[in-house]
């Protein structure tokens, strides 16, 4: 009956100031810090059991989140998950796009395959993102270009295809680019060949241009500017023509008589 007490006081201790009853809340150093810092954990206890490799990750209820392997907590959030040469496998959980505070998200050198999950482009915080040599497949979700406080962007080495996402002209600040060994077709962002430290030049793609115009929106365009240069001309015709003065008749001589 004691242990029964316990138990029920501890659930009412955690309803009382707001917190689930969440494998999570049992975590040293989560229970008693904030509800965003329990979801950040089962977000992490989420990731994991989609991820699979040869060492399984020490993420467990049993022990403070600030000795997770790979984890780092500031300020009562997740603000780093580094797990790179973790021989991890398996697909990345678009679930990991919920670590809204995270500054660095580096799964390099494992054996991650399929796509890139578009929702990491919620993590609006994110610095760095390093997803290199790896086998992730398919196209570069347009979504990272939401990403516009990131500073260093590593897809390399990966079976990644298609157009590289116009939307990563916004990413200005971008001072680490790494993109080789993929099968990107199309053109280059403009704003990546001017990366200081970056390899864009390197893939031997067009520049996009500042500028994306489908062949009817240029074909508009060079209308407009035909019409306004004739429209000008016209103009310039008439401010010639009222600028000059009238010539004055000549008087007819009369006759003597």
């Amino acid at each position: 009956s004691i242990t029964i007490l316990v138990l029920v006081s501890a659930v009412t201790i955690r309803q009382a100031i707001g917190q689930t009853d969440s494998v999570c809340a049992t975590v040293p150093a989560v229970a008693t810090s904030t509800p965003s810092l329990i979801g950040d954990c089962e977000t992490l206890l989420s990731v994991k059991g989609a991820l699979r490799g040869t060492a399984p990750l020490n993420w467990w209820t049993g022990r403070s989140m600030t000795q997770w392997e790979g984890i780092t907590v500031r300020e009562g959030r997740v603000a780093e998950v580094s797990l790179a040469n973790k021989d991890l496998n398996g697909v990345i959980p678009a679930k990991i796009g919920d670590l809204s505070a995270l500054k660095t998200l580096d799964l390099s050198s494992n054996s991650l395959t399929g796509p890139i999950p578009a929702k990491i482009g919620d993590l609006s915080a994110l610095k760095t993102l390093d997803l290199s040599s790896n086998s992730l497949t398919g196209a570069i979700p347009s979504k990272l270009g939401d990403l516009f406080g990131l500073e260093s962007l590593l897809l390399s080495s990966n079976s990644l295809s298609g157009q590289i996402p116009e939307s990563f002209n916004g990413l200005t600040m971008l001072t680490h680019l790494r993109l080789s060994g993929n099968d990107f077709t199309g053109c280059m962002p403009a704003n990546l060949l001017g990366v200081a430290d970056g390899d864009a030049a390197s893939l031997n793609l067009p520049s996009c241009g500042n500028v994306n115009l489908t062949p009817t929106t240029g074909e508009r365009l060079l209308s407009v500017e035909a019409r306004l240069r004739d429209i000008e001309a016209r103009l310039t015709a008439v401010e010639t023509a009222v600028a000059q003065p009238e010539a004055t008749p000549t008087p007819t001589a009369t006759p003597s008589q």
